[in-house]
């Protein structure tokens, strides 16, 4: 597994504040149907402020990265396709 580079996380973070409130909602709720007995069998404190942000963060960084793949823009994919 690759370990994305600073500039992707970087740009997830600008981006992750130009999410619209729906966006948001519909993603925290994503990450509370997963549950909070299933985050700390994973060894998280369970779903948090930190946790929330954590997983919002990583879902934008994904995003970054799919955007800026030469390959998969080639094919037309969007980051809906994939994630």
């Amino acid at each position: 597994m690759q370990i994305p580079a600073a500039m992707f996380i970087e740009s997830a973070v600008d981006s992750v504040k130009a999410i619209t409130d729906f966006q948001r909602r519909a993603q925290l709720s994503e990450l509370h149907e997963v549950g909070d007995q299933a985050l700390k069998g994973m060894g998280a404190s369970g779903i948090n402020d930190d946790v929330a942000a954590g997983y919002l963060l990583g879902l934008q960084t994904a995003r970054v990265m799919i955007m800026t793949n030469a390959k998969i823009q080639l094919a037309g994919l969007v980051p809906g396709d994939i994630l």
